[in-house]
């Protein structure tokens, strides 16, 4: 089981993976090329396409990926599953196509706009034929990895020959398009493939059913997860380009941070029910694992915020630096939060835990928005994505620890990542004024300054303390030793009153 997870792991990692240097190697390019404003055209753009999609997919992929993965031994069940789920994508996208056809006509605020939301329609119609979920719960992650590198490739070099001046936004859209798309259309034909689709014993609105809290959860998140940049976009084009930047950024991170959580959430689910003890050991190592990652990534993603920006976008996003420094820390909440949503409230039937807690995060970054981004930009939206988060991360945590479904993943090495990183981060802090080599050289040698950092001192606090266990004995040891000398203390004063 171990190894299984582990080649999961690798696989599903090469796909994420794959996505985010491709996107690193595509994304400095095409922010040069179309510049700010085509950026933020872009992204608003496609924004309101993943609005629209949220209604569309119904939350029923998670779903569709907690019952494959329960089921997985029962093929018919699986056919069952697969049709249903299908059927009611394919069903709800039919329902918000009129709506959003007549809102790019009709209702887009700028002509740009509108010739992007045209194309992005091809993407909703083919949004209901992803199947990825299947994979995802079959835990067949090396077709899903083999097909999207291979997709990615053939896309990107259709970018470095066909993009190539600002009059090119069009066509940057459509190669986007076409990427994902066939991702789509590759998933259905094999999908259909392994398991089959039928119509008969199929139930849709059964399955529709049980994902009504992660549709809802859906549509709270989009609600300040997506609308702050239709929002930004209203008054300023400019500013949405900026903040795209930055915040693509921290998601490159978070996306990272993500693929072991993600990877485990089927047999999280499985565990759960089967055996309580194997799932508990199971997510102290995945979550400490995570943090291991984690810590580093934020404050390295704060420290170099002035070489990530120059390097993804150059001087003319110089703007962004600041957005980046105040979203720097995002990824440890999402990460944290999206960590206990998918291996803890999930395989536990708590979905609502989720709901309530981005109920709360959409409340504060809407308010946020609504008041202060007319005034301050990408300042306000960054501020409020950051403080919603947070409120909802506190709320998610209070939620499972009074429901006593949260298992006992904390460990003294987080402790130790923390403190390490805190040493790399001012290290990085000295060593960055005397370098200056351009901005890829300067962010090549300051990362991996950053890496050699805090490898190294994981490994010296390792050999102070070799066991976690002798770390514990020593921290009870001495608040023993403090409590009975408070007591000794507290006898000679009432000792002497007397």
């Amino acid at each position: 089981m171990a190894k299984s997870i582990k080649k999961n792991t690798i696989y599903n990692g090469l796909h994420i993976l794959s996505g985010l240097v491709m996107s690193l190697f595509t994304a400095p390019y095409v922010n040069r090329v179309l510049g700010v404003e085509n950026i933020g055209l872009f992204n608003f753009a496609h924004s309101v396409l993943s609005f629209v999609l949220v209604f569309s997919g119904l939350g029923l992929a998670m779903v569709a990926v907690r019952e494959i993965s329960r089921n997985r031994e029962d093929n018919e069940k699986i056919k069952i599953i697969f049709s249903s789920v299908l059927v009611a994508s394919v069903t709800a996208s039919l329902i918000v196509f009129i709506p959003y056809l007549l809102f790019a006509v009709f209702f887009a605020p700028f002509e740009n706009i509108r010739v992007l939301l045209l194309l992005f329609i091809i993407s909703l119609a083919l949004n209901s034929l992803n199947t990825e979920w299947l994979f995802t719960g079959l835990e067949n992650f090396g077709y899903i990895a083999v097909r999207s590198v291979t997709l990615r490739l053939l896309s990107v070099v259709a970018l470095f020959i066909f993009v190539r001046s600002e009059s090119d936004l069009i066509i940057y859209t459509v190669i986007t398009i076409a990427a994902l798309c066939g991702l789509h259309l590759l998933n259905i034909g094999k999908g259909i493939k392994i398991v089959g689709f039928s119509f008969k014993r199929i139930r849709p609105l059964h399955f529709a059913w049980l994902a009504k809290i992660f549709f809802i959860q859906g549509i709270v998140v989009s609600t300040y997860q997506i609308l702050d940049r239709m929002i930004l976009g209203i008054f300023s084009v400019y500013d949405v380009g900026l903040y795209a930047v930055a915040r693509n950024i921290v998601f490159i991170a978070i996306t990272i941070m993500l693929v072991l959580p993600n990877t485990i959430a089927p047999r999280s689910a499985l565990l759960y029910q089967n055996d309580k003890d194997q799932y508990r050991s199971l997510l102290k190592k995945a979550f400490t694992l995570t943090m291991y990652a984690l810590v580093p990534a934020c404050i390295g993603i704060f420290v170099l915020s002035s070489n990530l920006i120059g390097f993804m976008g150059g001087e003319q996003f110089s703007d962004a630096i600041i957005l980046l420094r105040i979203l720097s820390f995002l990824p440890l909440l999402i990460c944290v939060a999206g960590f206990i949503h998918v291996n803890v409230s999930v395989p536990a039937g708590r979905e609502r835990n989720t709901l309530i807690a981005n109920i709360a995060v959409a409340v504060v970054s809407l308010t946020i928005n609504l008041a202060f981004v007319r005034t301050f930009g990408g300042r306000a939206a960054s501020v409020a994505l950051l403080a919603g988060e947070a409120l909802g991360l506190v709320i998610m945590i209070f939620l499972v620890l009074k429901q006593k479904i949260l298992p006992n993943i904390l460990s003294f090495s987080i402790f130790k990542f923390v403190f390490s990183g805190v040493i790399m981060a001012i290290a990085l802090f000295f060593i960055s004024p005397l370098i200056s080599l351009g901005n890829v050289i300067d962010l090549i040698i300051l990362a991996s300054a950053g890496v050699v950092i805090y490898f190294v001192m994981n490994f010296l606090i390792s050999l102070i303390f070799k066991k976690e266990d002798e770390v514990m004995i020593l921290i009870k040891q001495t608040l023993w030793r403090k409590k009975i000398e408070t007591v000794a203390v507290n006898e000679a004063q009432a000792e002497e009153i007397k």
